[in-house]
């Protein structure tokens, strides 16, 4: 996401400098580092380096460091500035992101806190690579054939589960545009929405899609679906491949939710898609709309390879089984969610991930698991988390 050697590390005090790299992983070698407090001198060196993100360690006498980070941001505004200090006084925070602080942590600090905070400076200032088109970030689509299985549920938790295990930047996009709760599940404001990307006349301005991020505490970016179902109206398919498109170069990840209909947008989000996750339960109706959902598929001529069908709310006693579901679909099962419904519940009401609920239940480690099977190498490292029949049947199945 950024070269280390466009870091730059100012130690103001007590040998911060290498409790700041110790806590964000870089290399001692790699990044440039310096001491020193007088302002003419830090600009110097500042200016000498070019760093996109400079980080300053700063002891418990910080307030003496205001008039350094005020000048600091004034004169370089396109670098990011970010600072730590072992305080984490709320009248200290106040007064750095004042004085012109894109970001603070406090230290020693944990690599999800970390690339929270670099997120946010890189999206603040722009400084995120732009990637070429072999790297440009995997959108993946939710999907069900019936409202209620889940589809929005596993699409914020993938989306939080990989911004901590892949450590790239994600977005999460509703694209339910009537009656999309995406925002509301995940306790984020609203204010601006997909809507609002959208001019009066129909035209998309794509300058205003960052513009309707709101940031989850995760360091997810969130965009909503519009707040009236009219206002949906105004979004075309056209529009959603665009924006898919736009979001997929800055992000490593785009999770999008989709409605339960095969409508213009809804089509064009699949067709944008690297890959669907399928969601269905074990209730007739879900499996019938499922199966009709497979044929539609077929008859877009989607890669199956690319399908994921993903089973929620499993019973292992109940009456199918999976050699039942596959047989059905005519797929293999990607991945399979444990009947916790209460849990479920409970985080949506509470608008968080249910690893905040319950972080050892085994719905909370099979989400993990999902996620992880997204993310190169991370799967080798979930299954320890994964226990119980359920972590068993996830990994017997997995493809």
């Amino acid at each position: 996401m950024l070269d280390a050697n466009r870091v730059m590390i100012v130690d103001l005090g007590d040998g911060l400098g290498r409790n700041i790299q110790e806590s964000i992983g870089l290399d001692p070698e790699s990044c440039k580092s310096a001491s020193g407090e007088a302002i003419e001198d830090v600009l110097g060196m500042i200016e000498r380096t070019n760093p996109a993100i400079t980080f300053f360690g700063v002891s418990d006498a910080a307030s003496q460091m205001l008039p350094l980070i005020e000048r600091v941001a004034s004169v370089f505004p396109k670098m990011g500035v970010v600072v730590a200090a072992p305080s984490d006084s709320p009248e200290l925070i106040l007064n750095l992101l004042r004085a012109g602080a894109d970001e603070f942590f406090t230290l020693p600090c944990t690599p999800d806190a970390f690339k929270g905070a670099l997120q946010r400076v890189c999206r603040k200032k722009g400084i995120l690579r732009v990637p070429s088109a072999s790297s440009m970030g995997k959108t993946i689509a939710t999907f069900s054939g019936k409202g209620g299985c889940g589809t929005t549920m596993i699409a914020a938790n993938l989306a939080c589960n990989l911004s901590g295990l892949s450590g790239q930047p994600v977005a999460v996009v509703d694209f339910d545009l009537q009656f999309g709760d995406l925002a509301t599940m995940m306790d984020v404001p609203a204010a601006h929405t997909l809507a609002d990307a959208v001019g009066d006349d129909g035209t998309l301005d794509e300058d205003l899609i960052n513009e309707i991020v709101v940031e989850h505490p995760s360091g997810v970016a969130v965009i909503a679906a519009p707040n009236d179902p009219a206002d949906g109206e105004s979004i075309t398919g056209e529009h959603a491949s665009t924006i898919l498109k736009k979001l997929r170069g800055k992000y490593g990840y785009v999770i999008v939710d989709t409605s339960c209909a095969f409508n213009g947008c809804s089509l064009s989000v699949l067709d944008e898609a690297d890959e669907i996750i399928l969601v269905t339960d074990t209730l007739v109706p879900s499996i019938r709309a499922s199966e009709r959902s497979t044929r539609v598929f077929e008859k877009l001529d989607y890669d199956q390879e690319s399908i994921r069908l993903v089973v929620n709310r499993f019973n292992p006693k109940g009456e199918l089984s999976v050699e039942d579901l596959e047989k059905a679909f005519k797929l293999p099962i990607f991945h399979i969610l444990p009947n916790d419904f209460d849990t479920a519940m409970a985080a949506i009401d509470a608008g968080v991930p249910v690893a905040e609920v319950a972080e050892r239940c085994e719905l909370a480690s099979s989400l993990r698991v999902l996620a992880a099977k997204f993310v190169e190498g991370a799967e080798e490292q979930a299954p320890a988390a994964a226990g119980g029949v359920m972590g068993m049947l996830t990994h017997l199945f997995k493809k």
